[in-house]
């Protein structure tokens, strides 16, 4: 992003055109009248930036795919979330080595359609383990397009040639369940052989709907032992190679207050209780956060889908996420509320998110008075015959 600094009597714009093939930083500068205010100067410096770049007055005058997405991380990509930015980084990287060196203007929908196809291709993947899913190729066209989106907008580039392709289709398929009876298993050998704290975490996202970010990132003072009462606060997310922790939630919705489950309070009471004890014997400092290591170090959310799955193998339940308890709490919830209370259960921003993603639920509710007036047809034939 363009700076200025006073250079005498007149402002000093500076220009930063991205990178050259040395890793080192390309940047002009240009000398503005003294008269200006400061921020008619920085509106200056960066219209001098757009328009350098959008000319391809680089270091080696020509403006690369990967100057734009440069550019774009500097002034917009670089303030989003942490864990957009840890998710963008490795769109970005792929984007950039199958586009990245095309000249910005010269890069047309026939190069999108190659980029898409690259990563279709059987082996597309670092591990060779086939080509990337459509959830994951759209998420590349997608990110790339608000890129140039955002390129066209700041006047960068003339157009977007995404906007001239169709964009690839996403094959969804639903988030894997258990169904009824090898729930009430995994349930009855859950809280048979698994130490507390895994029977909390897991009665935590089955009872009351918890994501595994806001498991990870609660806190002795987001529950209230005594009223049965939790809050949601604080997120656990691995990013950048570590374990963060994040103040907000993911929707507004997200921070309410919610009743815990009688049998999921006993197990979180006995959890807590032994973990303090753990940390009284072995002379530890007393850690608030309910889920971390041995040594209280923050705990890697995928700890617990580590474990499910290790779990469910040796049981020989059917493969499922951890996310999939939040989605099975939901689902079996709706067999009993209508869907306003059970949006408002799974604490989604707005009702038609609930219904978006339980449309099966909500198809089989549909069916079920349909089957049973049926039922009374039927039953009302049999009785004439």
């Amino acid at each position: 992003m363009a700076t200025i600094r006073k250079h005498g009597k007149n402002w000093e714009a500076t220009a930063y055109l991205g990178y050259d093939d040395l890793g080192r930083q390309r940047k002009r500068t240009k000398t503005l009248p003294g008269s200006l205010s400061k921020t008619a100067a920085l509106r200056e410096a960066m219209a001098f930036e757009r328009k350098l770049l959008k000319s391809g007055v680089l270091g080696t005058n020509e403006q690369t795919v990967s100057d734009v997405i440069q550019y774009w991380w500097n002034n917009y990509g670089c303030h989003q979330s942490p864990t957009t930015q840890e998710r963008n980084k490795q769109l970005i990287a792929r984007i950039n080595g199958l586009i990245g060196h095309i000249r910005a203007n010269k890069l047309k929908p026939k190069h999108i359609h190659l980029f898409i196809k690259a990563l279709q291709t059987p082996n597309a993947r670092a591990d060779g383990k086939g080509p990337y899913s459509s959830r994951t190729i759209a998420m590349h066209f997608k990110l790339l397009s608000a890129i140039l989106n955002k390129a066209v907008r700041w006047e960068l580039i003339d157009e977007n040639p995404c906007q001239r392709v169709d964009a690839p289709k996403q094959r969804t398929t639903p988030q894997p369940i258990l169904q009824e009876k090898d729930l009430s298993h995994f349930l009855y050998l859950l809280l048979t052989e698994a130490s507390l704290k895994y029977q909390a975490f897991f009665m935590l996202a089955f009872t009351d709907g918890l994501r595994r970010s806001e498991i990870c990132g609660l806190d002795e003072e987001n529950i209230d032992f005594e009223k049965g009462t939790l809050r949601i606060a604080v997120t656990g997310v691995f990013v950048d190679g570590k374990v963060i922790y994040r103040d907000e939630t993911k929707t507004a919705s997200s921070a309410q207050i919610m009743y815990i489950a009688p049998m999921t309070l006993d197990i979180l009471k006995r959890y807590n209780a032994e973990r303090i004890q753990k940390e009284q014997y072995f002379g530890m400092p007393h850690c608030t956060k309910l889920f971390t290591n041995v040594d209280g170090a923050p705990i890697l959310p995928s700890t617990f889908t580590h474990w499910l799955h290790a779990f469910l193998d040796k049981h020989g339940l059917p493969k499922v996420n951890t996310q999939g308890f939040r989605k099975m709490a939901v689902t079996y919830a709706m067999q009993k509320v209508n869907l306003k209370e059970a949006s408002q259960f799974a604490r989604h921003s707005n009702i038609d998110t609930t219904a978006k993603y339980y449309a099966e639920v909500l198809q089989s509710r549909i069916a079920t008075p349909t089957m049973y007036l049926n039922s009374l047809v039927e039953d009302a034939v049999k009785n004439k015959s």
